[in-house]
């Protein structure tokens, strides 16, 4: 009887872990499809993050020497 029952937690185990596996690939080929299909907009949005990264340390350092804002970028 307990060779029985350690067989079947056994199984269950495996059967667990596919269906783990299973999700995980659904999910990362949801994600991927996404990507693809809006590639178009999520390039725009990525550069517009990067610039306005890149730029808020010299707009800081203008704001911090009073330059006027009509002089500084916002």
């Amino acid at each position: 009887m307990n060779a029985k029952v350690a067989s079947l937690t056994r199984e269950a185990r495996v059967r667990r872990h596919e269906s783990i596996t299973t999700g995980k690939v659904l999910v990362w080929g949801g994600i991927g499809i996404l990507l693809y299909v809006a590639h178009a907009a999520f390039i725009p949005i990525t550069l517009a993050l990067l610039f306005a990264l890149m730029l808020s340390g010299p707009v800081e350092a203008l704001r911090t020497k009073r330059v006027p804002r009509s002089v500084r970028p916002h």
